[in-house]
C-alpha cells in the first residue's frame, strides 16, 4: 500500500504538470467561447460541455476534459441511446459485450466514467459498476447526458480512485466477478500510470471471472500503451488482442481497444475475428510496468 500510495502522488504530479501548458493556454478562449453549455476547473482538469452538429447534421453533445474528447451523444431522444465515439458498437467494448457469451445477466465494471456512455450497453437485469475519480465528472454525466438516466441496467458510480475502490472491495466484499471490466482512462496526457502496472492487472483479474474479458481503451495522440498492455497480458498467460475502429459519419472519433483475455470461445469466434485488427508488429519490446517502475518515455507516440 505504501508503494501504491507513492506511485499514485507521482501520477498526480505529473498529471498536473502535464495539464498545465495546456489549461494556462487554452483557458481564457474556452471561458469566452459560446458555445459551451457549461465549464468546470478542479484538481484533474478542466471540463466543457459544448453542442455542435456532426456529418449528419445531427446535434451532438460533447464532454470536454482540457482538450480531449471524453463523451459524446446524438441529443435526438430516437438516438441518444446509442453508443458513440469511443464506445460504438464497433468497438472493442461493443463487440465485448455482443459476443461474450453467457448464462446470466451482465455484470460489467467501467474504470472512467466519461458521459456515461458505456451506460448504453446495458439491458434490464444487468448490473454496471463505474468507478470515478472526479466529482465533476459524475456531476456533468448526471445532468447534462441521458446515458445514465436512460440506462435499463441498474448503474452505481463509486467516486474516488478506482484500483483503491477494487483493493476494498475485494477485502470487504470479495471478488466482483465481472464478465466484462474496461479501464478507460489513458486517453489523455495525464495517464495514471498505477492502472497500468502488472500488480494493476492482478488485481483486475481477482474481480473477473476465468473467462471474462479485461478491455483497454488505449487511444491516445501522445502515447501508445499497447506495448505495456501486451506485456502485462503476456505475463498473465492471457492473449491480447487489438480493436481499432475508424471515425463514421456520426463521430469524427475512431477508437483502439486491446482486449485481453483466455477465452478461447470469444477469440475464436468468427464473427469477432471479423473486428481483431492484426498488430503492427509481433516484435514487442519488454515493457512491463510495476509498482516500482514505469517509464513514460517508453511509450512515447
Amino acid at each position: 500500500m505504501v508503494l501504491l500510495k507513492r506511485q499514485r502522488y507521482a501520477t498526480a504530479l505529473w498529471g498536473v504538470g502535464g495539464m498545465a501548458l495546456v489549461a494556462l493556454f487554452n483557458y481564457h478562449f474556452r471561458l469566452t467561447s459560446s458555445d459551451y453549455l457549461i465549464q468546470s476547473r478542479n484538481f484533474y482538469g478542466i471540463l466543457g460541455v459544448r453542442n455542435s452538429e456532426n456529418r449528419n447534421g445531427q446535434l451532438v453533445r460533447t464532454l470536454i476534459d482540457g482538450e480531449v474528447i471524453h463523451g459524446t451523444q446524438l441529443m435526438d431522444p430516437k438516438y441518444r441511446r446509442l453508443p458513440t465515439g469511443y464506445y460504438r458498437i464497433e468497438s472493442g467494448i461493443g463487440v465485448s459485450v455482443k459476443f461474450l457469451e453467457r448464462s446470466e445477466s451482465l455484470h460489467m465494471g467501467v474504470i472512467g466514467l466519461g458521459a456515461g456512455t458505456s451506460a448504453s450497453y446495458g439491458s434490464p437485469g444487468d448490473t454496471i459498476r463505474f468507478y470515478e475519480i472526479n466529482p465533476e465528472t459524475i456531476d456533468v454525466a448526471n445532468n447534462y447526458f441521458y446515458y445514465l438516466r436512460d440506462c435499463e441496467a441498474e448503474s452505481t458510480v463509486i467516486l474516488g480512485d478506482a484500483r483503491i475502490s477494487l483493493e476494498r472491495e475485494l477485502i470487504d466484499q470479495g471478488s466482483q466477478q465481472f464478465h466484462i471490466l474496461a479501464v478507460d482512462a489513458f486517453s489523455s496526457d495525464a495517464i495514471p500510470v498505477h492502472l497500468l502496472t502488472q500488480e494493476a492487472f492482478s488485481l483486475y483479474w481477482r474481480h473477473l471471472r476465468p473467462d471474462g474479458i479485461l478491455a483497454f481503451h488505449v487511444t491516445n495522440s501522445h502515447l501508445d500503451l499497447s506495448v505495456v498492455v501486451r506485456n502485462l497480458a503476456k505475463s498473465s498467460g492471457k492473449q491480447a488482442v487489438l480493436v481499432k475502429v475508424l471515425p463514421d459519419i456520426f463521430s469524427d472519433q475512431g477508437s483502439e481497444w486491446i482486449l485481453t483475455t483466455s477465452n478461447e470461445t470469444f477469440l475464436n469466434d468468427d464473427r469477432m475475428k471479423e473486428h481483431i485488427t492484426e498488430w503492427a508488429s509481433d516484435d514487442i519490446d519488454t515493457v512491463l510496468w510495476t509498482d516500482d517502475y514505469s517509464n513514460l518515455f517508453s511509450v512515447l507516440g
